[in-house]
């Protein structure tokens, strides 16, 4: 259930295995042998030795997928995951994409959510925004599945306000879904009280109607911020205010 390519580590892990005994049977029997697969590069996290391999064809693969059930793939989703986890220790981000995906099958929600924020701010520091915009509208979708919490609202805050980056930078400020972003947002921070972030989405929508040239309302958008930033006295939101 890794995917077409997976890390005999991931493997050994679930089964109990010798990874030293799995590698050279995987190389050994399955490539050169059968033809079943092929291995493809060693890489390293650390001191820890990642072999990976990938299926000759991807009908393989998906062969394999599809005579489990339902159950039994919710199992073994939520197994690579935790083995995934435990063999990339602290430096799961490049597996985040991978992480969000097997706990989403897994039914593991809350710890799908997270890899997507963590997959969606990484994106996004690499320009990537549609990828950014994918993950972290997918972390939303999954987050309303939760029951309503304070803890949930938090996350859905943090979840919005990142995604305003890359839908401003690809639609600009007269995108309707960055006004619905920031709305949301909004909305968000009235329920929890006057949160630190509320300055920002403030200054968010401050600038959507400026574009709109909406003076009125912008300018009283941004003259709240300011008031709650100066009350705050935190840095952050009374430089986002003043930026207006």
């Amino acid at each position: 259930v890794e995917g077409e390519t997976f890390t005999a580590e991931v493997v050994a892990r679930i089964q109990q295995l010798n990874e030293r005994e799995l590698v050279q049977q995987l190389s050994r029997e399955l490539d050169k042998q059968h033809r079943l697969v092929t291995a493809q590069a060693l890489d390293r996290v650390g001191q820890q030795r990642l072999s990976l391999y990938r299926f000759r064809h991807y009908l393989f693969q998906h062969y394999l997928y599809q005579n489990l059930d339902e159950l039994e793939r919710a199992y073994l989703h939520e197994a690579v995951g935790l083995a995934l986890e435990a063999l990339y220790g602290e430096q799961t981000e490049p597996v985040a994409v991978q992480l969000a995906r097997h706990f989403e099958q897994a039914g593991l929600t809350e710890e799908a959510v997270d890899y997507l924020r963590q997959s969606g701010k990484k994106a996004l520091r690499q320009s990537a925004n549609v990828e950014a915009i994918n993950h972290l509208t997918r972390g939303l979708e999954l987050l309303k599945t939760l029951p309503a919490t304070a803890e949930r609202a938090h996350q859905e805050l943090e979840l919005l306000l990142v995604l305003g980056i890359p839908l401003r930078a690809i639609k600009g400020f007269s995108a309707s879904e960055l006004e619905e972003t920031y709305s949301r947002a909004l909305a968000i921070c009235r329920q929890l009280g006057e949160t630190p972030e509320l300055a920002q989405v403030l200054i968010g929508l401050a600038r959507i109607y400026a574009v709109r040239a909406e003076n009125a309302t912008s300018y009283e958008l941004a003259e709240q911020a300011v008031r709650i930033a100066e009350q705050v006295r935190g840095p952050g939101p009374l430089s986002w205010a003043h930026f207006s």
